[in-house]
């Protein structure tokens, strides 16, 4: 069984389904997903993954799923579902966890937030891969509120160059 483990600092993305249930893609079973974007600089990713390698050794090498947000960081992606069973029959809830650095319950958004997820590494040799099940995070800092997301930035530019879709401009 694998530790749980810390991510250095990220910008925590797509955070809805943090504290209510994706059923958009549900597992076999018919149970939804928690889960939550860490965006990481070089540096973090080179960790997050040096760590899952150091849990799993070299076999795991390669096997999370990362994806470049075209601005020079790298995201990977948390989940977990919502129940699991136990081998008595009984279900665990396994909402995670979100807190203030001070260790508090934190309930309002955190959308571009700076924060640390706690993950489990769970490494499936048949497939080659690794799940990252989410476990918690906790809130470093809420982002800037002047600060625009990836999407917000591309439509700024698309305004500015007078071409933006009609769907995004009031269909004008």
């Amino acid at each position: 069984m694998s530790i749980v483990l810390n991510t250095p600092h990220c910008i925590v993305r797509w955070t809805d389904y943090t504290r209510k249930v994706d059923l958009k893609y549900p597992h076999s079973s018919g149970l939804g997903y928690y889960k939550v974007t860490g965006s990481f600089d070089k540096e973090g990713r080179d960790k997050v993954l040096a760590d899952v390698i150091g849990e799993h050794g070299s076999k795991a090498n390669g096997s999370v799923a990362t994806k470049s947000d075209g601005t020079g960081r790298t995201e990977i992606n948390f989940k977990c579902l919502e129940r699991l069973k136990l081998r008595d029959g009984t279900l665990l809830d396994q909402k995670p966890s979100i807190t203030n650095i001070d260790g508090s319950i934190f309930e309002g958004d955190f959308e571009m937030a700076i924060a640390q997820i706690n993950y489990q590494p769970i490494y499936y040799a048949s497939y080659g891969k690794t799940s990252m099940i989410l476990k918690s995070i906790k809130i470093i800092s809420l982002a800037n509120p002047d600060q625009l997301t990836p999407e917000e930035e591309d439509l700024a530019v698309l305004q500015k160059l007078d071409a933006v879709p009609k769907q995004f401009n009031g269909g004008q």
